[in-house]
């Protein structure tokens, strides 16, 4: 029987909720959600089963496997630094950090740690955009026009 991985939740905004349901979905459990404020936290958390409210501090002293950082951009350096050095594998939303700096100070840190630490671009295996992606490739030549959309809440 394999392991259920055990997950919190940092951000409870519109990509912490979509974080918790796809934590679910694959089978995974959401222990905690820390949020701003405690009662941001508690509201996720309810309406997550069996999940609790945390705070940050309480998310890097727990044993979850993974920590999902849903957070404001400016945000996701110190708290994926700071879940990987306290063991937890990350997940962090887009972007990994303002700067490439960051970046590559988080991607040493996960290779020294020997921990996962990801960014979710799931749009990459959309049908659409693997065939631009062959077409460009492919030095397809045009003409072009592209139109595109992003519709959310």
């Amino acid at each position: 029987m394999t392991q259920q991985i055990e997950a919190a939740i940092v951000g409870t905004g519109f990509m912490g909720s979509v974080h918790a349901r796809a934590v679910t979905a694959a089978r995974g459990r959401v222990r905690l959600v820390a949020g701003s404020s405690p009662a941001r936290a508690r509201e996720l958390a309810e309406a997550v089963p069996g999940a609790a409210p945390a705070d940050f501090e309480d998310v890097l002293a727990s044993d979850v496997d993974v920590v999902h950082i849903c957070t404001p951009n400016h945000l996701h350096h110190d708290m994926a630094r700071r879940a990987l050095e306290a063991g937890k594998h990350v997940v962090c939303e887009k972007p990994l950090a303002v700067s490439v700096k960051e970046a590559d100070d988080l991607a040493h840190l996960a290779a020294r740690t020997g921990r996962v630490a990801t960014v979710p671009f799931v749009y990459r295996f959309y049908a659409s955009v693997r065939l631009a992606r062959s077409l460009i490739a492919a030095d397809a030549r045009g003409p072009w026009l592209l139109h595109g959309s992003y519709l959310q809440d």
